[in-house]
């Protein structure tokens, strides 16, 4: 292996170097370091940066949310949650948060 392969592969093992700085440092192309991890099976995760939380680890934005979230639960009933959130003018997903006490709703009247 060429000294400029061991060198990125270590720095793409041990290093928090982005592919762009261990390119510039070795003097090659990001895409050579794309083509070095992929003949060599190294595999680099990325760290999260914020943005939106998964849904899992989402608080109750309120006891009241929470209480609101269960008369909706109660009023669904058997109901699939499709469907249900349907006849209110939200997707299933958005009906979940609202059954969580996670989403900051206003129910409207027609």
């Amino acid at each position: 292996m060429k000294v400029w392969k061991s060198a990125a592969s270590d720095d793409l093992k041990n290093s928090e170097l982005s592919i762009s700085q261990i390119a510039s440092k070795q003097g090659r192309s990001p895409t050579s370091i794309r083509r070095l991890m992929r003949s060599e099976k190294i595999y680099r995760t990325r760290k999260r940066r914020g943005g939106l939380k998964p849904f899992a680890k989402m608080d109750a934005l309120s006891p009241d949310y929470v209480r609101l979230g269960l008369y909706l639960i109660r009023s669904r009933g058997n109901e699939k949650e499709t469907s249900f959130g349907k006849a209110l003018g939200v997707s299933a997903t958005r009906l979940g948060q609202m059954e969580a006490g996670r989403h900051d709703f206003t129910l409207r009247v027609n």
